[in-house]
């Protein structure tokens, strides 16, 4: 699957056109997402393995950030991620529960 297609997945039903995908708004969304979180790759078509580790778990943020769920589940999110991306997300987590979103997480970090 590309980035655009992994972060675009929860939000389907603001991407129809008809019974379809509309690829333009796939491609809105996810380049949204990628100036939001700084997902750095030069194409949000290419493969999401093509991503470091951080920038995968930062498409991944995206896609549970772009839905409308008011409730985002998180299951050890930063592990592996390295501490400027830490920071980045936290941010974002915050900046979401001040519009109101809940999130729960779980982590297996000590620090």
């Amino acid at each position: 699957w590309s980035i655009a297609q992994n972060i675009g997945i929860r939000s389907l039903a603001r991407l129809r056109n008809g019974l379809l995908i509309s690829p333009q708004r796939e491609a809105e969304l996810a380049e949204f997402w990628k100036q939001k979180i700084g997902i750095r790759t030069p194409d949000m078509n290419n493969n999401i393995f093509s991503l470091s580790g951080g920038n995968q778990q930062k498409a991944l943020f995206a896609r549970a950030l772009g839905s409308d769920a008011e409730i985002v589940l998180m299951d050890d999110p930063m592990r592996g991620v390295d501490i400027g991306t830490k920071l980045e997300v936290y941010d974002l987590v915050r900046e979401e529960a001040a519009k109101g979103r809940t999130f729960l997480w779980y982590t297996t970090e000590t620090e």
